[in-house]
């Protein structure tokens, strides 16, 4: 008796039924994966996290990733600002509450050694080598 074609679709069925849940699982946790690391990159880059959520909009990717290419980062407008305001002084009172001040460099704030340039700290690994310079000027 030849098999009828209901049993050939059941057997089939009960081969492929393993295979596509497996793949529909692999799927779910590669979108989240994407949403997720996506999130952390707009995060890092001064933008909303949401903004990942473009993903699942057509072309989406494409316009979040020209933004995040060619766009003007929010952390890195807040960064220059910070280093122009690294030569003014202001006033202790301006700095938000419970936020330090940024820290100055170290670099003018000891007087240089005499005949030495003014590179550093009398302790650096720079004036240390030109310590060991001018004590023996043939390793030079």
């Amino acid at each position: 008796m030849p098999p009828s074609y209901g049993d050939s679709t059941s057997s089939l069925q009960t081969l492929l039924a393993p295979y596509f849940a497996m793949a529909a699982v692999i799927t779910i946790v590669s979108i989240i994966f994407n949403v997720i690391v996506y999130w952390r990159i707009c995060s890092k880059a001064g933008y909303s996290g949401a903004m990942s959520l473009l993903i699942f909009v057509p072309f989406g990717f494409l316009i979040m990733v020209c933004i995040l290419a060619f766009g003007n980062w929010p952390v890195l407008t807040e960064l220059n600002q910070l280093r122009a305001m690294r030569g003014q002084a202001a006033p202790f009172n301006s700095y938000p509450q419970g936020q330090p001040p940024f820290q100055q460099s170290v670099q003018g704030q000891f007087p240089p050694q005499q005949g030495q340039p003014p590179y550093g700290p009398p302790g650096s690994p720079y004036m240390q080598q030109q310590q060991f310079n001018q004590s023996y000027p043939n390793n030079q």
